[in-house]
């Protein structure tokens, strides 16, 4: 369920991880995640994680200097989480200029005089969700808690024309604190509240053999009609049990999505009756599991597709260019595709075999976990498991290597851990080609700091000196990291290519909450774009406007000879 507004969606989506430390519950059933409840956890050593999703965790170790505790991203990243005594709070702020805020763990060194982050009512608990800032200031936040510890309500304003329009989801739960539902609804100024949309979620209480108590059984999306609900989307689970062979205790079955949940119903078939064998005819996935709950079959479509999949671990030490687990996976054509990873999860090594032939590509990273090379199969003669580092033999004179290079400060086009430059060269021995070079300028606002590209340079030529290059210029709303204006600065194409022999620019107009407004391309004609500003929704589009009929036009922007 997505809510739409002005500075972007808020959204309500879960991820199922059968890899999570222990068995998680969060308020959705045992190992579902929820994307609109982040939370930061602490461990021993004082190092804290971002939780989000399965796909977007952040981790920062804290590091003791002076007598104040600071935090360092891991593996390259480019986020930043420092803490407020003051407020009791960590903020977290990321490269796309979000910056998000959490509840600290009451363990940190500050002085009896430093305030609470709550207010009235039930506090949050320690790493949970404060709130958030997008990029372009606009605030959601959790404005209350349940007696269980949950999120009860999540919050945004947006203020157009002196009237405010709020925008909330609402949790219910149950005495065990799992979500019962969440409804998406919406106030103007004092006015009664609107409902958009709901979703209902139910559980299994461990009766049957389709699951253990607390095991999300079933998603209903659901539209309002009148004074009741009804169905507009179904998802269906089953999972294994405690004893069950190819599984484990909350292990992911069956995924039955909302189209096969459909065909059912018209089939006069109940979906939380009928055996496996039927379910799997219209199911989405279904699953199986060695002992460490790692997927060891998957069958999609409907039973229509099976995935095999085999795993080793090696005993080397962790380190970014050494394997750590191989995973092969068997298609439903044969062909195999093994990967080899390091301990962090990034790809060392691929292998993909079809009969006789395979086909090998190799990455390699730097100290900090950034990606700096990939050689094509084209450049790779054989490689060695034995090896820590898989032992890679490359070419010397032969096939295609890409190059990466970073930043290792700011400032002077630079900002540190962002991407510098691209180039090829053929064959380990061979000379670095350089392919492109990008320069970044830097905008802070509160606590965002972002770094937008500023020059982007190509290369046409193996010795660097024919340059194409493209400059980004900006404007800036005030308190903030939104982008007011954009103007690109074109490579300049000459006369004899057809060009006009000089540069052009192109324009780009942006309001408050990020949403493009006004365009002007490189011939000076204009576009200009109007957007309902509590939803975010376009309403209207003018290309090749005539400036003399519309209000709110750039300053300087006017039609040119022969448009409108």
């Amino acid at each position: 369920m997505v809510a739409k507004g002005a500075a972007g969606p808020w959204a309500q989506r879960r991820q199922y991880s059968n890899q999570l430390e222990g068995q998680t519950e969060v308020g959705l059933g045992y190992n579902w995640l929820v994307e609109a409840w982040p939370y930061l956890l602490k461990d021993a050593e004082g190092a804290i994680t971002f939780v989000r999703s399965t796909r977007k965790a952040l981790w920062f170790d804290a590091v003791e200097s002076g007598g104040e505790t600071t935090y360092e991203a891991r593996y390259g990243g480019k986020a930043t989480l420092t803490h407020d005594c003051d407020q009791r709070r960590y903020t977290l702020s990321m490269p796309t200029g979000e910056v998000w805020f959490f509840k600290d763990f009451g363990d940190e060194p500050c002085g009896s005089s430093s305030s609470s982050s709550g207010g009235a009512g039930v506090q949050p608990l320690p790493g949970q969700l404060l709130g958030m800032v997008d990029a372009s200031g606009q605030q959601t936040d959790v404005v209350e808690y349940s007696t269980s510890g949950r999120i009860q309500i999540i919050e945004r304003e947006t203020v157009v024309d002196s009237e405010t329009t709020t925008t909330q989801f609402e949790y219910a739960f149950d005495g065990s604190g799992l979500t019962t539902s969440v409804t998406y609804r919406r106030q103007v100024d004092s006015n009664g509240w609107v409902n958009i949309r709901r979703v209902t979620y139910e559980y299994y209480d461990g009766s049957t053999s389709h699951g253990s108590s607390g095991d999300l059984m079933r998603v209903n999306v659901q539209e309002p009609s009148g004074a009741s609900w009804v169905n507009i989307k179904q998802s269906y689970y089953r999972y294994y049990k405690a004893g069950d062979p190819k599984g484990f205790q909350h292990g992911l079955r069956y995924v039955v999505e909302p189209d096969g949940y459909e065909d059912m119903l018209g089939e006069s078939l109940d979906p939380t009756t009928v055996s496996n064998l039927i379910l799997l005819q219209y199911s989405k996935y279904n699953f199986e599991y060695d002992s460490q709950r790692r997927v060891t079959k998957e069958i999609v479509d409907r039973g229509s597709q099976a995935f095999e999949f085999a795993y080793e671990q090696s005993l080397h030490s962790d380190g970014y260019n050494n394997w750590s687990r191989k995973t092969t996976e068997t298609r439903p054509d044969g062909s195999t595709e093994t990967v080899y990873t390091n301990y962090i999860g990034q790809a060392l090594l691929s292998v993909l075999a079809s009969g006789s032939e395979q086909w090998l590509t190799a990455s390699s990273y730097d100290s900090a976990g950034r990606l700096v090379q990939v050689a094509s199969p084209s450049a790779i003669v054989s490689y060695n498991q034995s090896s820590a580092d898989l032992g890679i033999t490359l070419r010397s004179s032969e096939g295609l290597i890409k190059l990466r290079s970073y930043y290792a400060s700011t400032g002077s086009g630079g900002a540190a851990g962002y991407l510098k430059s691209t180039s090829l060269k053929k064959g380990s021995g061979g000379t670095p080609v350089l392919q492109s070079e990008l320069e970044y300028t830097q905008r802070t606002a509160g606590d965002a700091t972002i770094y937008p590209i500023s020059k982007e340079t190509r290369y046409r030529d193996d010795a660097g000196t024919e340059t194409l290059e493209t400059t980004y210029a900006y404007d800036w709303h005030t308190g903030s990291v939104q982008v007011k204006q954009r103007t690109v600065t074109l490579p300049v194409v000459s006369t004899a290519q057809n060009g006009p022999g000089t540069a052009t620019t192109q324009k780009q107009v942006f309001d408050e909450r990020g949403n493009l407004t006004w365009t002007m391309d490189g011939r000076g004609f204009i576009t200009h774009m109007s957007y309902d500003q509590v939803l975010g929704s376009m309403l209207q589009r003018t290309k090749d406007a005539d400036t003399s009929l519309l209000s709110g036009v750039p300053s300087g922007w006017s039609t040119p000879s022969g448009g409108g």
